[in-house]
């Protein structure tokens, strides 16, 4: 005797009268209906837009629940205009949206696409730099990379200073041990001859 079904191929956030009636040899019984709703085409979460440039924004976010074929991304600038949008597979959970306009705000928004359809929308914003202080800001990255070299090679060269000066202090340790050891044999030998 089964007790349970399962009702497959409907659509999602839609809402169900669903009528049970038990059929027996002669005639039905009591008809009992209960209204039911599936649920919503899912979206995803922790949506993202980093990583500016003048004329590029990294959108990543983690994957929606269910069969996802692909995702649709949307972005247009939050003052207004075209809406532009680009595809990728449902594997992807990231991609980088180019040819933007510097020092401009945008609006976007990231659709998952079902079987059944499209899923729910999650907007971010993001906003590109100005173009001149990016070139300040790689000014001052050169000039810190150069005075990083700098300094490097002037630590080197102390250190290579240090070393040749204590190979000098050896050395010169070395002779003066030398002259000791000649001095000792010479008051040696003299000592020998006097008893003689």
């Amino acid at each position: 005797m089964t007790t349970n079904a399962v009702l497959r191929d409907l659509q999602p956030d839609t809402e169900y009268r669903v009528t049970l009636v038990p059929v027996y040899p002669d005639t039905e019984g009591k008809r009992t209906s209960e209204n039911g709703k599936t649920k919503p085409l899912g979206g995803v979460k922790n949506l993202q837009v980093s990583d500016p440039t003048t004329s590029s924004l990294k959108v990543r976010w983690e994957a929606a629940e269910g069969n996802v074929r692909q995702y649709r991304i949307f972005y247009v600038p939050a003052s207004g205009g075209a809406e532009d949008m680009e595809q990728v597979s449902g594997g992807t959970t990231n991609t980088v949206l180019r040819s933007l306009l510097s020092d401009t705000p945008y609006t976007v928004t990231v659709v998952p696409v079902y079987p059944e359809g499209e899923g729910l929308r999650q907007s971010d914003k993001g906003k590109t730099p100005n173009l001149c202080i990016c070139y300040v800001r790689q000014r001052r990255y050169r000039t810190y990379q150069r005075y990083q070299r700098y300094q490097r090679y002037q630590r080197y060269r102390t250190y290579q200073r240090y070393r040749r000066y204590r190979r000098y202090r050896r050395y010169r340790m070395y002779q003066m041990y030398q002259r000791y050891q000649r001095y000792q044999r010479f008051s040696a030998e003299s000592r020998q001859l006097d008893d003689v």
